[in-house]
C-alpha cells in the first residue's frame, strides 16, 4: 500500500473538490514497494481513501492535512494481475441454497400441550432490516388464577395459549418490549375477569358459572395494551428529568421514540373461543373448511390500520376536527410520516410538543413534525374480534405486513392447504414424479428484474418446506422461482428494505375434534 501526503489545503476547498480529478501518474519508491520501481501507477476514485489530519483553526478558513491511501493499480501486463480480481468477492452472488438457508435460519416448529386443542404451530422470522425490527413471542399460560391447583373463581384451571407477532419501526425497542411484555399483561388483565370480590364475598365479576363474556374478555384486552403503551410513552417523558445521564435518558426513550404494531392472538380451550386483538397493519387470517364444499376459506379477523381505512380516517378527522389534512389521503399517512393509524410507542405522534422539542435540542433528534398541533394522532387501543372454533381442522395465520403486501388472504389460506396435504402424504420437497423439486423450479426473471410490489402468482407455488410459516415465506419470495428468490433474498442492506419488509410469520393448527370423534 503506499502512501502520499498531500498539503494542507483549505477545508472548505478541498470538500467541493471531487476524487475523480485525483488522477495523475505517480512514480513511487516507497519501502516495501521498492521492486515497483519505474513503474507508473495509475490511481482511480474507488481505489482512493482519505484520512483527515491534524485540523488548524477554529474561525474563517479551516485547514486539514489529508493522507490518501491508494493501492496501486498495474499496468494489464503485470505479471501480478490476477492478484487484483476482486469481482464477486466482496458481495457474492446469492445461490440457492444460501437463500434456502437463509429463509429456514429462525424457524421453529412446536406442538401444543395436552388440553390446549393445539395440534401444533410453526413460526419464522426473516429480516431486511439490520438488526431486524420484527418480533413474536408464544405463550400458555393460566388466566383464571389458580392457588393451590384450583382456581379462585371455582372453575377448573386451564392455560389460554398466546401467540404474538409485532412488527416494530425506527428501531426495534418497542417490538422488544412487547416481546416481552403485552403477553402478561393481557394474561393478568383476564386473569382479574375471574377474581370474586372478596371483601364483599361476591361472585366474579360476570353473570353465572360459566365464562365471562366475549364484551368483558374484548375491554379487558384493550386495557392492557393501552397500560402497556402508556407505560411506555410515560416513561420517555420522565426520563428527561430524573435520569442521571445521557446515556440512561437515551436508553429509557429508545420504546417511546422507536413505534411498533402488535397482532397478538389468544385462545381459550375450554370454549373454544379465538380472541384476536390488532394494533397496526399486521393481520390474522383464519383458515376453516367451508361446510358447501371441501375447499377452506379465508376468514379475515383483522382489519389494516391505515390511512386507506375510510373507519380509520373518519375516526381520525374526528378527533381532529381543525386538522382536515391530518391524513393524507392520497398516501394514506398521518402527517404526511406515518403509514399506521395505531402503534405502540410513537412519541413523535404522542408526546407534549415541548418534550419533542427538548429532544431535538439534546439528543439530536428531528424537529417536531410541521403540523403537529393537537397530540396524540396515534393510539395503541387494538381492534379485538372474538371467534368460535368449530373444532374441525381450522388453523390460523398472523403476519406482519411483509407477508401480505404481496399476497392475498384466499392465497394464503390455500398455500397453507397445499402444506397440509403435502405433509400428511409425505410429499414436502418431492414432485408428481417422486424426485426433488428443486431440480427443475428455475424460472427466468432477469427480463422483468425485481418489483417491491410484485404479487406472486398461483403457478408458482411450491412445497418445499417442512415448516408451514417458511412455506408462505418462500413462496411470497418466490415460490418455484429460484432466480426470483434468491435475487430478492440476496439484497443486502440498505437495498434490501427497498425490495423486501422484515417478515414474520405464525401459523397455528387447531385440534380437529370432529375428526377425533
Amino acid at each position: 500500500m503506499l502512501r502520499h501526503t498531500i498539503r494542507p489545503v483549505p477545508l472548505r476547498v478541498q470538500c467541493k473538490a471531487r476524487l475523480a480529478k485525483l488522477r495523475p501518474h505517480a512514480t513511487s519508491t516507497h519501502g516495501s514497494n521498492a521492486h515497483h520501481v519505474g513503474r507508473r501507477f495509475r490511481w482511480s476514485a474507488p481505489s482512493i481513501g482519505l484520512r483527515i489530519g491534524t485540523t488548524v483553526g477554529l474561525c474563517g478558513a479551516t485547514f486539514a492535512t489529508y493522507t490518501i491511501y491508494c493501492d496501486p493499480i498495474r499496468l494489464d501486463n503485470s505479471p501480478h494481475r490476477e492478484s487484483f480480481d476482486w469481482n464477486g468477492k466482496a458481495v457474492k452472488p446469492m445461490d440457492f441454497h444460501t437463500a434456502v438457508a437463509w429463509l429456514r435460519k429462525e424457524e421453529n416448529s412446536q406442538r401444543g400441550l395436552k388440553g390446549s386443542g393445539i395440534e401444533r404451530w410453526d413460526s419464522v422470522r426473516c429480516a431486511s432490516n439490520c438488526p431486524c425490527e420484527d418480533m413474536l413471542a408464544d405463550a400458555q399460560l393460566p388466566v383464571s388464577n389458580v392457588v393451590d391447583g384450583s382456581s379462585r373463581s371455582g372453575l377448573p384451571a386451564s392455560k389460554w395459549s398466546f401467540w404474538g407477532v409485532y412488527d416494530g419501526h425506527a428501531g426495534s425497542a418497542t417490538s422488544a418490549i412487547l416481546r416481552m411484555a403485552l403477553i402478561a399483561y393481557v394474561a393478568d388483565g383476564l386473569s382479574q375477569l375471574y377474581i370474586p370480590n372478596v371483601l364483599n364475598d361476591e361472585e366474579p365479576r360476570w353473570e353465572g358459572r360459566s365464562h365471562p363474556s366475549s364484551a368483558s374478555i374484548e375491554a379487558s384486552i384493550k386495557s392492557s395494551f393501552c397500560l402497556l403503551d402508556d407505560e411506555i410513552v410515560a416513561d420517555g417523558i420522565r426520563a428527561l428529568r430524573d435520569a442521571k445521564t445521557h446515556t440512561e435518558a437515551l436508553a429509557r426513550l429508545a420504546p417511546g421514540y422507536s413505534g411498533s404494531c402488535a397482532l397478538l392472538a389468544a385462545y381459550n380451550p375450554s370454549n373454544k373461543q379465538l380472541h384476536v386483538a390488532c394494533t397496526g397493519d399486521s393481520r390474522a387470517v383464519l383458515g376453516r373448511p367451508d361446510p358447501k364444499s371441501e375447499e377452506y376459506i379465508a376468514v379475515p379477523l383483522s382489519a389494516d390500520q391505515t390511512g386507506f381505512n375510510k373507519t380509520e380516517l373518519a375516526r381520525l378527522r374526528a378527533e381532529h376536527p381543525e386538522e382536515p389534512d391530518v391524513v393524507n389521503v392520497k398516501s394514506g399517512r398521518t402527517l404526511e410520516k406515518i403509514a399506521v393509524t395505531r402503534a405502540f410507542g410513537d412519541g413523535l405522534w404522542k408526546w407534549p410538543l415541548q418534550v419533542i422539542e427538548e429532544c431535538h435540542e439534546r439528543f439530536w433528534w428531528a424537529p417536531p413534525l410541521s403540523k403537529y398541533k393537537t397530540p396524540p394522532y396515534l393510539t395503541a387501543e387494538p381492534l379485538v374480534t372474538t371467534s368460535q372454533l368449530w373444532g374441525e381442522g381450522e388453523f390460523l395465520i398472523l403476519a406482519s405486513d411483509g407477508l401480505w403486501d404481496h399476497l392475498t388472504n384466499e392465497q394464503a389460506v390455500n398455500l397453507v392447504r397445499m402444506w397440509q396435504k403435502a405433509y400428511r402424504n409425505g410429499t414436502i420437497g418431492r414432485s408428481q414424479s417422486g424426485g426433488s423439486q428443486s431440480n427443475a423450479l428455475t424460472i427466468s426473471t432477469t427480463a422483468r428484474g425485481f418489483q417491491e410490489d410484485w404479487q406472486i402468482e398461483d403457478q408458482n407455488f411450491v412445497v418445499e418446506d417442512e415448516n408451514a410459516a417458511t412455506h408462505l415465506v418462500r413462496n411470497v419470495l418466490g415460490g418455484k422461482d429460484q432466480e426470483m428468490l434468491c435475487g430478492v433474498v440476496g439484497a443486502q442492506v440498505p437495498l434490501s428494505r427497498e425490495v423486501r419488509d422484515d417478515i414474520t410469520v405464525q401459523v397455528i393448527f387447531f385440534e380437529n375434534t370432529a375428526q377425533k370423534a
